[in-house]
């Protein structure tokens, strides 16, 4: 069993490799977008990690659940959640995907 301390060290360390990495976004207008994770920080005000992404802070938390590290599971995240758009942005995001 690993102690705290070793899974902390192992949670920083899997969070130093997130810089670089490839992210897709879902964006209800845009469609899903790839973004570039440019750093990784822990914010004291909110008490939580965040990585960020063309200049904007996003928490961790999201990665798997809206922020994906396959085009594919966005995509099928995205349609998933089609229903809670308006008509206008499934047809956007239905001619961006052809």
């Amino acid at each position: 069993m690993s102690s705290i301390k070793e899974y902390s060290e192992m949670y920083l360390a899997f969070l130093m490799e997130l810089v670089g990495q490839t992210v897709y976004f879902v964006f209800s207008s845009q469609g899903v977008q790839p973004k570039i994770i440019s750093r990784v920080q822990y914010t004291k005000s909110v008490k939580q990690w965040e990585f960020i992404a063309n200049g904007i802070s996003h928490n961790v938390s999201s990665l798997g659940k809206t922020i994906f590290f396959t085009e594919e599971e966005a995509i099928a995240y995205q349609h998933s959640i089609m229903g809670q758009y308006t008509q206008e942005q499934q047809r956007k995001i239905l001619v961006k995907e052809q």
